[in-house]
């Protein structure tokens, strides 16, 4: 069931894929060393290796 919010959401996702918005077009030629560029992880501060530790990725659906 999808409710008013649902659909609404859905149709201005929808409208900025038509419009082609830069952040609706999938990245799918990325590997960690291209996403960690594109992402600024250095600039922020995020260390080299993850490996190990508990990471929280928000909206990282890719959907």
């Amino acid at each position: 069931m999808h409710d008013d919010v649902y659909r609404y959401n859905e149709e201005r996702w929808e409208a900025l894929v038509e419009a082609d918005a830069l952040f609706t077009r999938p990245m799918l030629d990325l590997d960690e060393e291209k996403a960690r560029v594109y992402l600024g992880l250095d600039r922020l501060g995020i260390p080299g290796d993850l490996a190990g530790r508990k990471v929280l990725c928000l909206a990282g659906g890719g959907g």
